[in-house]
């Protein structure tokens, strides 16, 4: 029972990297993302929230919860890590859009 709250955490954060997983596809396909950008950004920002909170109740509680602390904040990490990858290859994907908008553009 200790260690639930960090598998709630990381299961939402197993649900947000799927929604995050099928938004990128759709916004490769060029297809509607609202769908799953919604629902992703909920499940990331509430997942995060809790994860801080859980972070601060395993701190003060003593050196008891120290390994749940250390757990708690590599899953945090692994989180931004998430994010940071997500905006590189959205950028990415932007930027050969734009690439081969420009290539069409010199072709007319």
């Amino acid at each position: 029972m200790l260690l639930w709250p960090l598998f709630g955490a990381t299961n939402q954060l197993l649900a947000a990297l799927a929604l995050l997983t099928i938004t990128v596809y759709l916004y490769r396909k060029r297809k509607p993302v609202v769908y799953t950008l919604i629902p992703f950004v909920f499940m990331l920002v509430m997942t995060g929230w809790a994860m801080i909170d859980n972070l601060h109740e395993f701190y003060t509680n003593g050196p008891g919860t120290l390994y749940l602390f250390v757990i708690g904040l590599a899953v945090l990490v692994l989180e931004a890590w998430m994010l940071v990858e997500t905006a590189l290859m959205v950028g990415s994907i932007r930027k050969k859009a734009q690439y081969q908008l420009a290539e069409v553009a010199e072709e007319l």
